[in-house]
């Protein structure tokens, strides 16, 4: 009514948009995801650990935990409980102050499993293992995937003579008289104006979940 475009010229702008949001699906449909035989891999290992003094001290603890005593258990009875009252701690590959010996049986462990002992610098290390923490794609990654994808598919085509690029075919039609915020509150000056770059790329998030949470 306001806008003096007649109905060819709304028609043109509305299908221009539709057909942009069907392709954006198309493009977007694409998108080259990582195999989940790939992405979801172990990126820490949940663990109750401890360092005996001794060989036999360590065998001992095994023992006893294999036979249903908790780790927290055997330590109180060596006064090697931990002061904090952490009961577990999640290892990495790259964690500090682990031998490789000891990350490697860490990470080769299934859960459950209770692995040493293993010689250390400071002792003989035993340790059960709880859980893993898994490297697992998100919805939310996926459709940052998806539509980096059809972001980057739009720029290789701006400069390409074979498309038309129009940006600005409606703001022609803005009503002066009312003018937009007149007419509602919401459509304010800023709402009109196209960012500096609309195609700015916004950082993925990288993200891990546990696969379960083991009592403690």
């Amino acid at each position: 009514i306001y806008t003096g475009m007649d109905e060819d010229q709304f028609r043109e702008i509305i299908m221009a948009q539709v057909y942009y949001d069907q392709l954006g699906e198309i493009i977007r449909d694409q998108a080259p995801l990582p195999d989940p035989s790939e992405q979801q891999g172990i990126i820490a290992v949940n663990v109750q650990d401890i360092l005996m003094p001794s060989r036999q001290d360590a065998l001992d603890v095994i023992d006893r935990v294999a036979g249903g005593e908790s780790l927290l258990e055997v330590a109180r009875s060596y006064d090697m409980a931990p002061s904090d009252g952490q009961t577990r701690r999640a290892v990495s590959r790259d964690q500090e102050g682990y031998p490789p010996a000891v990350i490697d049986a860490i990470f080769a462990a299934e859960e459950g499993d209770i692995i040493g002992p293993i010689p250390t610098d400071n002792g003989w290390y035993v340790a059960r293992v709880l859980d893993q923490q898994l490297d697992i794609l998100q919805p939310g990654d996926i459709t940052q995937i998806r539509n980096e994808y059809y972001r980057q598919w739009i720029i290789e085509r701006l400069d390409d003579p074979d498309y038309t690029v129009e940006y600005d075919n409606w703001q022609d039609y803005v009503p002066t008289d009312p003018l937009p915020q007149d007419v509602s509150p919401l459509m304010r000056d800023e709402n009109f104006t196209l960012p500096d770059d609309q195609f700015a790329e916004t950082g993925p998030t990288p993200t891990s979940q546990p696969l379960g949470i083991s009592p403690r």
